[in-house]
């Protein structure tokens, strides 16, 4: 009777067992997958968190100085009907070392002056929208069209025989910035406006040799190389020109935004793989039952 009944009691605990370990195994299979979906979570967390990181380091400072170099102007289509007539083609070659593109155009038309007294000699027809590309160079081309007037062609042959003309020119330019790095942006348009010359010489009929050009934010600081001089003169698009407060808002945004995205991003990730890891391990050490 006592074997019977032992029998009995171990034929009824079976099917308990059998459902004792599917709820066990149910419940670790759970805890995996949660693990795994946590460690999944963590970690796009933590990707996310180093591509912040990148922005924050590419738009770090948001503006940095555009440099510029001035050569000698392009002469063209040298012509004398009632005066002395010419096309001056004036290029200036920027690099952009911004993570953005920067936009440069003309705003208005400029005066073209010679002689030393600036007496008016023509004008600049046009200055093209000009792109600097992100990490690369532009260039910013101003067409002029020279054409002295009678009084001063009177004293002309005085200038001619000192052997140099000093032409001077406003550039009158606007420059557009449209930056965004995700939580902010760095948008403005700002005047650029410069005092430009160069100086020419007459070599023999109908042609001329020019000098670099010569940019500065006002007349007496301007100083023009001789012509025919090779060296090639620099200005810039500072972050003095390029409305410093809207610099600064930038930056206080940028690193406000992507400071508490990164943190949020770095604290989600180390908890979700922190969890999924914990997950994981008690799925693995929950003890199984054998049927």
């Amino acid at each position: 009777l006592g074997r019977l009944g032992s029998k009995l009691a171990a034929r009824s605990a079976r099917p308990q067992a059998v459902r004792v370990s599917m709820g066990a195994q149910a419940r670790s299979r759970g805890l995996l997958c949660c693990g795994v979906a946590a460690l999944v979570f963590g970690a796009l967390c933590l990707f996310l968190g180093i591509y912040l990181t990148a922005v924050l380091v590419t738009f770090t400072p948001v503006y940095s100085d555009i440099e510029c170099e001035m050569g000698a102007p392009r002469v063209s289509n040298v012509r004398i009907d009632e005066t002395l007539r010419f096309d001056m083609v004036a290029t200036v070659t920027c690099f952009n070392p911004n993570p953005y593109d920067v936009t440069v155009m003309g705003t208005e038309v400029g005066q073209v002056y010679a002689g030393d007294d600036r007496q008016e000699a023509g004008t600049i027809n046009q200055i093209p929208v000009s792109t600097f590309p992100s990490g690369g160079e532009g260039t910013v081309v101003a067409n002029l069209a020279i054409a002295p007037s009678g009084e001063l062609f009177s004293s002309l042959p005085l200038i001619v025989l000192s052997g140099e003309i000093p032409l001077y020119f406003d550039i009158k330019l606007s420059v557009k910035v449209d930056a965004r790095f995700l939580v902010g942006k760095y948008t403005t348009e700002v005047p650029f406006n410069k005092k430009c010359g160069v100086r020419y010489m007459i070599l023999v009929p109908l042609k001329v040799e020019t000098s670099p050009m010569a940019c500065q934010d006002a007349w007496d600081k301007l100083a023009v190389p001789a012509a025919g001089s090779s060296s090639a003169e620099s200005m810039s698009f500072s972050a003095e020109n390029m409305a410093a407060d809207d610099v600064d808002d930038a930056t206080q945004q940028k690193d406000l935004y992507l400071g508490i995205a990164m943190a949020c991003t770095y604290f989600l990730g180390a908890l979700g793989i922190a969890a999924g890891a914990f997950a994981m391990w008690r799925s693995c050490r929950r003890p199984q039952i054998e049927t």
